[in-house]
Order: structure tokens, then sequence, then C-alpha cells
């Protein structure tokens, strides 16, 4: 299973996805990219949290339900 982020208008600087505890299920730091698409485990599903930080160091949460 894979996601896409993508971003129009700054690059993306590093990404968290956690799940609704707070456990930290994937992380990625380090790139510059408008869009990252991310390998998430196929046995992951349940309510999630993605943490998008930008080159600008502007922070943006956003809620994924994975089935």
């Amino acid at each position: 299973m894979s996601i896409t982020v993508e971003s129009e208008v700054e690059n993306i600087s590093e990404l968290e996805l956690l799940d609704a505890s707070g456990k930290l299920h994937f992380y990625k730091t380090g790139m510059q990219s408008p869009a990252i698409k991310l390998e998430i485990e196929p046995t992951l599903s349940g309510l999630y949290f993605l943490k998008i930080k930008t080159s600008a160091g502007r922070v943006v949460w956003k809620r994924v339900v994975l089935l």
C-alpha cells in the first residue's frame, strides 16, 4: 500500500506517520521534494495522523484512514 503526499507551494522536507495513540510508524527527513510516496505496511489499518513539514518550516497535520 502506498500514499502520495504532494505540496503545490513548498517542498516537503520531513514526514511522520503516527497512530491515534501517538506511536510513530514512519519517519523520513532530509528530502526537498514537492511530492513524496510513502510505502505503508499492508497490516496497518485504522486512523493515523500525517505530519508534514515544509522546507519553509511550516507544519501541516492531516488525518489519514487506512483500510
